[in-house]
């Protein structure tokens, strides 16, 4: 039988126990978008502030977007957010109208920089499509949006299938306000 000094398994158990806990909580999702984000060797290194997570308010947020469509494609920007804001979309929902017999392809929501450059994009797959041409996306997104990033939709048919007439998408989230 192997006996083990009680007095200093106590004493750092507790502790260590917090520290790991902790570590565990503070941590951002592997989603979330982090200020003064860097790489190395091909690996994100991410660099977190305090003031720069701590949320003020959150609100429901839901946008419409009427998507402008052309040949086999439609396309369209959610309204920009402000400074000192984070939008989480939660879900994403489109109805894609198009000619007779003509197949969705695919959709997808898309993060942009300000310089508009693509950081993140989500693939929408069709839910329901009918030979009528009515198309239905709903599904669910894990999208988080900093203040002065942008987000689009585009939808798109299969090539030869036909022309899509309209579209419409709808984000689904929340609204937070930062500190």
């Amino acid at each position: 039988m192997i006996r083990i000094a009680s007095f200093g398994l106590r004493r750092l158990a507790v502790p260590a126990l917090a520290a790991a806990l902790l570590s565990f909580t503070t941590m951002p999702s592997p989603a979330q978008p982090v200020a003064g984000a860097a790489t190395k060797a091909g690996r994100a290194i991410e660099r977190i502030t305090p003031e720069a997570l701590a949320v003020v308010a959150t609100a429901h947020y839901r946008a419409v977007l009427t998507l402008t469509c052309s040949a086999q494609s439609c396309f369209g920007d959610f309204p920009a957010i402000g400074n000192r804001r984070r939008l989480n979309v939660t879900r994403v929902t489109c109805h894609l109208h198009s000619a007779q017999y003509a197949a969705y392809a695919s959709g997808r929501i898309q993060l942009r920089s300000p310089g508009n450059v693509v950081t993140l994009a989500q693939f929408l797959p069709a839910d329901y499509s009918t030979d009528w041409g009515f198309h239905l996306i709903n599904s669910a997104a894990d999208v988080q949006v900093p203040g002065g990033h942008g987000v689009n939709v585009s939808l798109s048919l299969a090539p030869g299938g036909g022309h899509a007439l309209d579209a419409m998408c709808t984000a689904h989230g929340t609204l937070e306000t930062l500190q």
